[in-house]
């Protein structure tokens, strides 16, 4: 990046074709220039309207000091003064009122700032040494306000005060000559002042484009950004309706390969001579309950993601649903070999949910901490009211935790955690996102906690308006 743009944080790619050229100051890119023009001359006219009137005023009572001062001159000096310089500088000011005023503005107010210059050169040759000082001292006033001013560019500027420097030292050496020590001393002041006034006149141009270009760029990439995210979203609900349809498609023959398989093991119709074809049976209606799982998830996912999904809220026992997920999970508990603890009293208040989502939480927390608990290893599943009046459940595992830079991300959908060990388990990175989403949709808080080595808790938190108030004593426990 080069110099001019080591002040700004944008990358160097925005930033390409928006250079400003150093020589010229302008933009590289020609609309750009354009934008700037008008949005220069917007927001300068209030600043160019109250510096003319403010120059005008100055320059009309700069008059009292020729009274006083080199009265021989003052009838020329008058004329000049109140007959053409304040009159074309008032009428620059009126020009405002032009619909082309925005295209003549700094050649206008260029010239309505030379003037005075002009007028100060023509009092210091009719003048002379020493009267010929004050007009000196106009034009260095002048001249700074003329690169201060906002409404100019800086090279016409520059341009102007190079002209009126060597204006003013053929008058001060050849016109009326000043005495040789007194004219050098001038022009040398002359020459440090101009130096000085551009130097700070074209930093300050640099920095005004550049704020404009910064401001210009960061607009577009927002609005870049918007239609981006518009376009994500449209996307993201195209996917997720045609997860849900491709979902519902499959379910129906699903169901049929299920059905039949399970009628083949089960030898319905009569035997079906061998073993083994009883055997593959069994595994087909295996694989098909839980492919059909995977699309049950997918599409749950799809519908909640689409806005679809809607709750049946019912008055539930949480300690009815959490021994149903157990039943459930059962199979899975015998094959690994793990324990699951049940701690949840029979008195917990009820809660208002939907109770085939509440099943899907818990089924997903258990058959989780089941697959990634090693063989003789303990879940407990308990659940509580907590001092804050909410319902909570907690399913703890003494598996093989999460690493705590995964943590943030195993909500994520098809996130799954990248070790080994995970990658030697089976899974789709559903499961906790599914239960992230169903919590979201229930108004309730997951929150986990792990240690990667030795073991996973997963807590799912109902607000306490969810929760029916009864006479039953509420449990609490350190988990709350």
């Amino acid at each position: 990046m080069s110099d001019r743009d080591r002040d700004t944080q944008l990358p160097r790619e925005i930033l390409r074709g928006a250079g400003i050229r150093r020589f010229t100051l302008r933009f590289q890119e020609p609309s750009l220039e354009s934008d700037f023009q008008a949005h220069r001359f917007e927001n300068a006219y209030p600043l160019i309207r109250s510096w003319s009137v403010a120059g005008i005023a100055i320059y009309a009572l700069f008059g009292i000091i020729e009274y006083f001062y080199v009265p021989e001159i003052l009838t020329t000096m008058f004329i000049i003064r109140y007959a053409v310089v304040v009159p074309f500088l008032i009428g620059a000011l009126l020009l405002r009122s032009l619909a082309s005023y925005p295209k003549i503005l700094n050649r206008t107010i260029l010239v309505a700032v030379s003037l005075p210059s002009i007028g100060a050169l023509i009092g210091m040759s009719l003048g002379g040494y020493p009267h010929g000082l004050i007009y000196f001292a106009l034009l260095i006033v002048t001249m700074l306000f003329t690169h201060a001013f906002t409404g100019v560019r800086f090279w016409p500027s520059a341009l102007m005060s190079w002209i009126i420097f060597f204006g003013c030292l053929v008058v001060i050496l050849a016109i009326r000559p000043f005495p040789a020590e007194v004219a050098a001393l001038c022009l040398a002041l002359h020459f440090l002042i101009t130096i000085v006034a551009m130097f700070m006149s074209y930093n300050e141009e640099i920095y005004i484009r550049r704020d404009f270009r910064n401001n210009r760029l960061l607009i577009r990439q927002m609005r870049n950004a918007v239609k981006l995210a518009a376009e994500a979203t449209a996307a993201n609900a195209s996917k997720s309706s045609f997860l849900a349809m491709m979902s519902h498609e499959l379910r129906t023959p699903l169901n049929a390969i299920m059905g039949f398989s399970e009628m083949i093991s089960m030898q319905i119709f009569g035997p079906v001579g061998s073993d083994r074809y009883q055997e593959y049976a069994e595994d087909i209606h295996q694989s098909g309950r839980h492919l059909l799982n995977i699309i049950g998830d997918i599409l749950d996912l799809s519908k909640i993601e689409a806005g679809r999904h809607v709750l049946e809220k019912s008055e539930i026992n949480l300690a009815d649903v959490a021994a149903y997920c157990v039943r459930m999970v059962g199979d899975q508990v015998s094959t690994t070999r793990c324990a699951i603890e049940i701690d949840i009293s029979e008195n917990l208040p009820l809660l208002r949910a939907d109770e085939r989502a509440c099943r899907q939480i818990l089924l997903n927390l258990l058959s989780n901490s089941i697959k990634f608990t090693p063989p003789t290893g303990r879940i407990v599943l308990s659940s509580g009211v907590g001092s804050d009046g909410c319902l909570w459940i907690l399913v703890a595992d003494n598996g093989i935790g999460i690493p705590a830079e995964e943590i943030s991300r195993v909500t994520e959908p098809f996130a799954q955690v990248d070790n080994s060990v995970t990658r030697a388990k089976n899974g789709t990175g559903l499961g906790l996102s599914l239960v992230s989403s169903l919590c979201t949709l229930h108004g309730a808080t997951l929150h986990i906690e792990s240690e990667f080595g030795k073991g996973t808790d997963i807590t799912v938190r109902f607000a306490p308006r969810h929760v029916i108030p009864s006479n039953y004593p509420e449990r609490l426990n350190a988990a709350s």
